[in-house]
């Protein structure tokens, strides 16, 4: 059962009883004039004071509401690093027509042999022009590529020319990178006080090996560690990449431990470079 209510004043409870108070007369008529101007000018600011307090109110137009924050169309969300450098490697490594200086150092090491070289191109896409050292093997010579024709001149001889496609003798895709499945963001890197990206590869990736370094050709079934690590400026612009290759021998497959190892450095990216075909 609810309480009741508290009872009012003493004569709210005998209004209407032969003991209540007899009620005062109405007051008279307001007198028209100037008196009533006045109440509807109180009346209007009243309502109006109403009307803005309402407006007021929190969470009328979401600027008091503090469980709906306001979006500054000035400010744009921050991409993770993990998402942004890599989609600015990723286009600028694609373009077609991609330019820039390479300079390479590597060594190849097995039970049979030995071997390791110096490389230097000036790439545009995928054709090159340039020289490379092959130590303990070839020797040095002057190579070009341009529009899928091989052009070699061993030091003190004449030009030898032969149009291929083989992967090893290719600068596309960049790195041998073939899709972006290959390549995931790894860590920051402060040198000098600038901060670069370091990009490492994934076991999707399978590059020409007989192309990272500088083999005359490279045929090993059994299963292989290639990895190469990369490292981007802040803007995706690749600076260097560290290429590596393990294979470990087994007396029962009749396979020889394998090792090797190759320094890329890059420059100039983004620099217009013309190749030609070399004179005779």
């Amino acid at each position: 059962m609810s309480e009741r209510e508290p009872p009012g004043s003493i004569i709210e409870r005998f209004r209407g009883t032969e003991w209540a108070t007899p009620e005062a007369p109405p007051p008279p008529p307001p007198r028209r004039g100037r008196g009533s101007i006045v109440l509807l000018l109180v009346a209007i600011t009243a309502i109006g004071g109403l009307a803005l307090a309402v407006i007021l109110l929190p969470g009328r137009d979401g600027s008091a509401d503090t469980g709906t924050p306001i979006r500054n169309p000035d400010i744009t969300p921050r991409v993770p690093d993990s998402i942004r450098v890599l989609e600015a490697f990723w286009a600028t490594v694609r373009d077609p027509d991609l330019a820039y200086h390479l300079e390479g150092t590597g060594e190849f090491r097995s039970e049979e042999f030995s071997t390791s070289f110096e490389l230097s191109l000036a790439v545009s896409g995928d054709d090159y022009t340039g020289t490379v050292n092959t130590i303990g093997g070839s020797g040095l010579a002057e190579i070009v590529r341009l529009d899928g024709v091989m052009y070699v001149r061993a030091d003190g001889q004449a030009w030898i020319s032969r149009r291929t496609n083989d992967a090893g003798l290719r600068q596309d895709p960049f790195m041998g990178l073939a899709g972006r499945r290959e390549l995931v963001y790894d860590d920051r890197v402060v040198e000098g006080g600038v901060t670069l990206h370091r990009l490492i590869t994934t076991g999707f990736y399978a590059p020409s090996v007989a192309r990272m370094l500088d083999l005359g050709a490279f045929r090993v079934s059994r299963p292989q560690t290639r990895t190469l690590e990369l490292v981007v400026t802040d803007e995706g612009v690749p600076l260097r990449a560290t290429f590596t290759l393990v294979v470990d021998g087994s007396a029962v497959d009749g396979i020889e431990p394998i090792e090797g190892r190759a320094e890329y450095a890059f420059t100039d990216v983004g620099m217009p470079v013309v190749v030609a075909t070399p004179a005779p």
